[in-house]
């Protein structure tokens, strides 16, 4: 698999908790977020192989997953 540049983002909460978000800017809508830097990078790779493995059914998948 190419290799694919990826960022990762915390977000502050008002209760001052952290919620990280990982994404790859150049395969848009593949993006994935967790409690820790290392759960938005294991998600944002798991929507990253279904994305390049399924293209015809990667954005239903991507919806459905991020909207839990």
């Amino acid at each position: 698999m190419k290799n694919y540049e990826i960022r990762v983002f915390p977000k502050i909460a008002d209760d001052g908790s952290t919620y990280w978000t990982a994404c790859y800017p150049s395969v848009p809508g593949c993006i994935g977020g967790g409690d820790t830097v290392e759960e938005a990078i294991s998600d944002a790779k798991e929507n990253l192989e279904v994305y390049l493995e399924r293209p015809f059914q990667k954005i239903v998948y991507l919806m459905m997953h991020h909207a839990q």
